[in-house]
């Protein structure tokens, strides 16, 4: 009997969907997880093209008095 019989084999597919349903899930579960604390840890827009700005204004002024002086 080196076969397996037919209610081993439902037994055993009823086994890997579940496995498999879990494995989604989980994926699903870290995803959700992942996009939430990305939500939490992004700099809004405004404060990002201030933080770029700011700087590079300064700097743009900085090489016009160097060059003017």
């Amino acid at each position: 009997m080196d076969y397996i019989t037919r209610p081993e084999f439902n037994e055993h597919k009823a086994h890997l969907d579940t496995r498999f349903e879990n494995v989604q899930h989980q994926i699903k579960e870290a995803v959700s997880d992942l996009k939430d604390e990305i939500k939490d840890r992004k700099i809004p827009s405004i404060k990002f093209w201030v933080g770029i700005t700011v700087p590079a204004v300064i700097s743009i002024i900085g090489i016009l008095i160097q060059i003017f002086t």
